[in-house]
């Protein structure tokens, strides 16, 4: 993940739509990490490189060796 590259992007997309100013709020940058995290995770599973497990508070992640 590349989180200088995410800014960049949500940067040049509030210039597009012309929203002034034009830096990215602390919240939409951290859904955006939250959903690009999302994704990676969700690819790393379906490769079958990590697992998932329910815990008692919620899920936990391993890495499947």
């Amino acid at each position: 993940m590349d989180i200088l590259n995410i800014i960049r992007r949500l940067q040049d997309k509030r210039r597009m739509d012309k929203i002034t100013p034009d830096h990215v709020p602390e919240v939409d940058l951290m859904g955006e990490i939250n959903n690009e995290a999302r994704k990676e995770l969700n690819e790393l599973y379906s490769s079958g490189e990590i697992g998932v497990c329910k815990t008692l508070n919620g899920k936990a992640v391993f890495v499947k060796e």
